[in-house]
């Protein structure tokens, strides 16, 4: 992973969190709590998982690939005294000393892994990382054929919110193109302010189908032992959205990397 690759979205925390809302907080207190600490989060951004579990007393540490990001939340956690550890790192190769309870991949993160190398190289190192009777989480986009076939010409509003400068609305649009031999959906962004002045980012996801993400985690020594369709932890179906995996350590897996 590059950091050139990933949109300006990302470089400024304070409009990434007026850009996104606040995640569901009720699913994962309730993945910690069946799987224990402690936590390590891939993708952590600017803090709004992590810093609600190191709120609640759980011991986490966050890697992502902005500093930026990670700029917001330290301050947002500044003399705070909360166990929590943010470090600027890449999903792919990181390497900490102690193993975890719980690793989450959540927020869609996968979907930075541009292609099946990335995504075995961070499940290798998840699984290195990982206790032998801990949980590795993954929360993503179910690939639908229904928005992957839109046309480039197709302008999706993806936000509205006021700019942290204090200088009026800004609205966050869309177009994107899909690339089938790929598995690339290449996203233009386009955030206009209250003046009319227009700032352009890219951003490509790589689009994992749940058989094909399954079958990586097998490769790397994971069985899924629970799948869900949303937060609600309803089944699975044709219909699902999200694919919300938990996995753990195949008995007898090869730990090599």
């Amino acid at each position: 992973m590059k950091i050139d690759d990933i949109d300006h979205i990302y470089r400024d925390g304070r409009h990434y969190d007026c850009l996104f809302g606040d995640p569901d907080m009720s699913f994962w207190l309730n993945i910690v709590a069946t799987y224990g600490t402690p936590i390590l989060e891939l993708g952590c951004g600017t803090g709004k998982i992590t810093i609600p579990l190191a709120e609640a007393d759980c011991k986490i540490t966050g890697i992502d690939l902005s500093e930026a990001m990670l700029e917001h939340a330290r301050a947002k956690t500044q003399n705070r005294n909360l166990p929590v550890c943010f470090k600027l790192g890449d999903m792919t190769e990181f390497k900490e000393e102690e193993k975890f309870k719980t690793i989450i991949l959540p927020s869609n993160n996968l979907a930075h892994l541009m292609d099946y190398r990335e995504a075995e190289k961070c499940f290798r190192a998840v699984f290195n990382h990982l206790d032998d009777d801990g949980a590795f989480v993954i929360d993503a986009f179910v690939p639908a054929i229904s928005i992957l076939s839109k046309s480039s010409d197709d302008v999706e509003t993806l936000s509205e919110y006021d700019d942290p400068d204090g200088e009026g609305k800004i609205e966050v649009t869309a177009t994107a193109i899909y690339e089938n031999h790929l598995q690339i959906r290449r996203v233009t962004t386009f955030h206009t302010r209250s003046d009319g002045t227009v700032s352009k980012g890219y951003l490509n996801m790589r689009m994992y189908f749940p058989q094909e993400l399954e079958a990586l985690l097998n490769h790397c020594g994971f069985e899924v032992t629970e799948k869900h369709g949303n937060y609600q932890k309803d089944q699975v179906s044709s219909n699902s959205i999200k694919q919300i995996i938990v996995a753990k350590k195949k008995e007898r897996a090869n730990q090599s990397e």
